[in-house]
Order: structure tokens, then sequence, then C-alpha cells
């Protein structure tokens, strides 16, 4: 028999190993050891010791502001981060909203206020030294919850969200303005990575003082690829850096993509891949750079007047007007016109297009006032007029009126200047329901004619126009919200019933069949099998609010209607409603039937 004080023994030996164990574990799961690797920031601004096999991401604006962001591959929630920040320069953040500061300390202050959770102890700012750099260090731990961030930040709503955890800050700061080196990590996981971030930070060592020429940067494949994968970013201003970046650094395999970049809906990025194509100089982009000196943007044009120079492509129609040689502006305008329309040849015009199109119209015609004599109408424009005289004469439908918008529409490409051509083009696109296109139109017919003896009538006939543009407008809007209202409501049905009856314990459930709903003004009512003869007895009111309505059974040919209770699935695709109560043959009357419709 073993001895009562041998066990105990035991058994306290046992739970000291064990404890051993656990803090063992515990201090190899807070204090995880990584390999550390060196960086040098694609700008050659730094150099750096950060862990082996951390992702790594970049953002920047221009020079201003840059960022290198290093991600744990499998604990993306632990994060080193690396910024530079100009002083006084706004970087515009992903949300929309930009950010501005005076300097370190400013940074400083309009940080901790809407991370710290009150902490006092956490919102001390120390004083560190690093690389001969006197610097500031703090460290916060944030609740999630929304703050108003004060200071240089501004937005329609200038709310941020703050994720918990615990975020460790050093800004060190340079004549510029401050570089800022982060260590964010989840709550209560704080030691697990901070060695890495101490290593970061002692390993800070500055190349230049701030990215401050291209011809630093370290130009990877993998840089370039970067910038290339941005040209198709969703976020504009990324993309007007990348845009900006390639041309810097010569990359000529982008020039496809740079040169759809001039057709870009952000005029930043327009102009930037106007400079890049400049940068670049390959000549084959001439085409693409006239287009966009009849942009809306005024630093777009002339960043295509000098990219065009760069290039040494013809001097512009512009200049050569203001130099008084009329005759050859209007030969490089004509030119212009002809590779504008070829570009959009078979494509849909947008806004911007038709903006371009306009203007260089608008020039045409003030320089053709301006020229003695005027120039000669093609023999091509007196051909498309009498065919588009016609086509208007025959018209009797809307498909014979653009008929005759198509004839006429090749006059004002083969004679851009000529008044009459417009004027009849602006009245047959008003008879086929044209009613923008109709008002431009118009409008170009008084500015190719100022002395027209029906300019007061024409002037009446925009204003009538406008008015029909107006209420056509208004009707698409309606049908639009009705259609994102209620349009899910259309197409065609399958109908599962389950009776759920209380005394019998009874389920049944009828073959899927074919449903319909059919709207006839504010109701929208089901039939089975497509048959208006053969009412389902379920309909929806859409007028102001959706009402589900199910016909009375024991009055079903009386048209008897009571609310029911529905419920939609979120994909829209499913309707199950409740029928509170069901008359058997027996005259009884159970709790419920439960029907669902299935979208096919």
């Amino acid at each position: 028999m073993i001895p009562k004080g041998k066990i105990v023994q035991f058994i306290e030996t046992c739970v000291i190993f064990l404890c051993v164990a656990v803090v063992f574990l515990c201090s190899g799961v807070c204090l995880a050891e990584t390999k550390s690797v060196s960086y040098t920031s694609m700008f050659g601004n730094y150099s750096v010791s950060v862990p082996d096999g951390w992702k790594v991401t970049h953002d920047f604006e221009q020079y201003h502001y840059t960022e290198d962001n290093f991600r744990h591959p499998t604990e993306p929630a632990f994060n080193l981060n690396i910024r530079y920040y100009a002083r006084y320069a706004t970087h515009r953040l992903p949300n929309g909203w930009l950010e501005m500061y005076a300097d370190g300390n400013d940074y400083c202050s309009q940080t901790i206020n809407p991370l710290s959770t009150g902490n006092k102890s956490a919102k001390t700012i120390h004083d560190v030294n690093i690389n001969g750099k006197g610097s500031k260090r703090f460290v916060v731990t944030a609740e999630k919850h929304e703050v108003k961030h004060p200071g240089y930040l501004f937005g329609d709503d200038v709310q941020q969200l703050i994720f918990p955890g615990e975020h460790a800050y050093t800004v060190i700061p340079v004549n510029s303005g401050f570089y800022v080196l982060t260590y964010l990590a989840p709550q209560g996981n704080f030691k697990k990575y901070e060695k890495s971030y101490e290593q970061m930070v002692s390993s800070f060592n500055l190349l230049t003082e701030y990215p401050n020429s291209y011809t630093t940067m370290v130009v990877t494949q993998e840089v370039i690829s970067y910038f290339r994968q941005q040209l198709h970013s969703d976020n504009t201003h990324r993309k007007s850096n990348a845009v900006y970046m390639l041309g810097k650094i010569k990359d000529a395999e982008s020039v496809p993509d740079l040169i759809r970049a001039l057709e870009d809906s952000d005029s930043d990025v327009r102009w930037s891949a106007a400079d890049a194509l400049g940068e670049i100089g390959d000549n084959s982009v001439a085409e693409p750079l006239r287009n966009l000196l009849y942009d809306p943007a005024e630093y777009a044009r002339k960043s295509a007047t000098d990219a065009l120079k760069q290039i040494n492509a013809p001097v512009t129609a512009d200049e050569l007007k203001k130099d008084g040689k009329l005759h050859e502006a209007f030969n490089q305008y004509m030119a212009d016109f002809k590779i504008m329309t070829k570009l959009y040849e078979g494509k849909t015009k947008g806004k911007l297009q038709e903006y371009r199109e306009t203007i260089l119209r608008k020039k045409i015609i003030e320089l053709a006032l301006e020229m003695k004599p005027a120039p000669a109408v093609p023999k091509e424009a007196e051909r498309f007029m009498t065919r588009g005289a016609v086509a208007l004469k025959n018209a009797k439908d809307a498909d014979d009126f653009n008929d005759a918008v198509t004839e006429f529409e090749k006059v004002t490409l083969a004679a851009p200047w000529l008044a009459d051509a417009y004027s009849n083009l602006g009245v047959v696109q008003d008879k086929a329901g044209r009613y923008e296109p109709a008002i431009r139109s118009l409008k170009l017919y008084l500015l190719a004619a100022p002395a027209a003896a029906d300019r007061n009538a024409v002037e009446k006939l925009i204003y009538e126009i406008e008015y029909k543009q107006e209420k056509a407008k208004e009707k698409v809007e309606t049908e639009r919200r009705e259609q994102e209202r209620y349009g899910w409501i259309s197409g065609r049905w399958a109908l599962t019933e389950k009776l759920d009856c209380t005394r019998f314990d009874m389920h049944m459930t009828l073959n899927p069949r074919t449903v319909e709903f059919i709207k006839s003004g504010d109701i929208v009512e089901a039939y089975v099998e497509g048959d208006r003869t053969k009412p389902l007895g379920l309909r929806c009111l859409v007028s102001d609010r959706v009402r589900w309505q199910r016909n009375s059974p024991d009055q079903f040919e009386q048209g008897r209607w009571i609310d029911i209770s529905v419920n939609v699935s979120s994909d829209q695709r499913r309707i199950k409603y409740t029928y509170p109560s069901f008359w058997r043959e027996d005259g009884k009357q159970d709790r419920t039937v439960d029907c669902t419709l299935i979208k096919e």
C-alpha cells in the first residue's frame, strides 16, 4: 500500500509540471520569433529590417505620401506599417476623406484623440531617439467605436470606425515632413510580434530624407507590375498616381493602357496619362493625344499640348489660329475632327466624348465665320443633304425620322460648319424623340448662323424640346423606381402548398404549379399556369407600400380579400405566405395554410 504522503507529493509534482508547461506554451504564443530580412522602399528613401515572409503592399500619392504595409501571411490582423507624410500636403484616404498634418506633433495629437479609450497611461507620448533624430512614441488601446476625427480631416460625414486592438506609433520628423512607423495587433496579443516592431524601428535607416525623385526608385518587375495593376483600380487617386509613375519610369509596355486612360471619367487620370505618354515619347500616341486637346478640363488640355510637343507632333490648331494662320488652323481642326470621329466610330458616345466633339465643332464653326472666303461646301455634304431632305419628306414614323437623322449627321461630318445641316438635323432629332441631341444641334445652328431670320422661332423650339426632355426623364425615372422596387415580382413562379392542420396533424404538398404575377395599375395578382381565368387568390398592392392579400376561400368568387403574413427571402426568389384560416370539407376551421412561391 502506497503511503498517503507519497500520493500527495506525486500529485503536487504533476501540478507543478503542468503549470510550467502551460507557461512555456503561452510564452511561445505571446512571443513569436520570426526571421528578419532587409527591405528597401520602392522610392529608395529608406531601408529597414522586417519579418521574412510577411506580405508587402504599397500606396502612394506621388511624393507627398508613401506607404509600405507588411502583413502576417496567416494572421492578417497583425500589421507593420511605414508611412511618409509631407507637411501640409493633403492625402486622400480610401474612403474619400482628406487628411493633412502640419508636422509630427500635429499627427500625434490628432491620432491619439480618436483612438484612445480614456486610459491616461496609454495616451502618454514618450520622447525617443531613432538614429539620432528626436522622435515620439506612444501606444494606444482602442475599442471598436465610431469617433469624429478632429483637425485637418475633410469629408461629408467625418466619422471613423476604430477597430479593437493595440496600436504602437513611432513618429520620426524630417525637414519636409515626418515618417510614421506603426504596429497593429489584436487586443491582448500585442507582445506576440512586439520584438519585430522594435527591430523595424531600431533598424530604420534614411537613405534620402523623402521620396523626392523617381530616379531614386528601385524599379523592379514587382514595382512595375504593381503600377500596372493599379491602372484598373476603382480608386481614381491610386490609378492617377500609377499612371504618373509609369510615365516617370518610361514603361513602354503600358502605352495601350495609358491611351485608354485618356478616356477615363476622372480628369486627374486623363491629364496624368497625357503627361506619362509625353514622358515615354512614343510617336504613335499623337492621335489620341490630339483628342484630349478638346477636353473639358483645362489642365488635361495643357498636358496634351505639352505631350504633343515632347513627341514632336505638328503644332496645334489653337496655336496656329493664335498666330493668325487661319487656313492652316482650319485644316488642322478638320484633321483633328476626322481623328475624333474615327476614334468613336461604331461606339456609344458618353458625356465626355459628346462634350469634346461639341467643343471641336464650335471651334470649326467660329473659325469658318472668320475666314474670307468661307470654306467651300464639299459635294459629299450636298449629296447627304439631299438624301436627308427626301427621308424627312417621306417620314411617317420614328424609324423613318431616324433614317433622316442618319443622313443629316453625315452632312455635319462632311461639313461641320454648315448651319443648314444643324437646323435640319435638330428638327428630325426632335421628331425621332432624341431630345438632347436635338437641343445640341439647334444651338450649333444658332452659332453657325448668328444672323438667322428664324432665330426666335428656333429658340422657342429649343424651349419646347427642353420641356419634352424633362417630361421624358421624369417618366423614365418613375419607371426605374417602380422596376427597382417591384420588378422582382415579375416572371414565373412555382407554387408549393403545405396544409398545417392541428386536429389531424395532416401535411400535404401539392405538385409545383406554374404561377405568374400580372401587374394592372397598383395591383399585382397571381394566376395559375399563366391563365388569367384561374386566379390563385394572392395579390399584392404596390401603390404606397407593399401589402399582401389573399382571397377568402369561402368567398372566392365574390372577391373578399384579407391581409396575410408574407415573408420574402433576401434573394427575392422565395415568397412564403401564411393564410390564417382554412375551411375543411366537414365545415370545421383549421389553423393555417402555408404556401411557398419559388421563382423559376
